[in-house]
């Protein structure tokens, strides 16, 4: 079965984001969460960008600053 690989952005709720997605769809998870340490552009902790699977197929979301 082919694969798709998608790329989402979000301005601000990309772990929001993920949560929903892999909530609704059986197969799902969240693979990696990076987030902004101390010093970064944005507030220590804010997420970054989001890796996850759906129904086992990879996906990748980021959220923009």
């Amino acid at each position: 079965m082919p694969t798709i690989t998608t790329f989402l952005t979000f301005a601000s709720q990309a772990e929001e984001a993920a949560l929903f997605y892999t909530s609704i769809f059986p197969g799902s998870r969240i693979v990696k969460t990076h987030r902004h340490g101390e010093g970064a552009p944005a507030p220590e902790g804010t997420v970054m960008s989001v890796t996850f699977e759906l129904l086992a197929a990879p996906g990748d979301d980021r959220s923009a600053l």
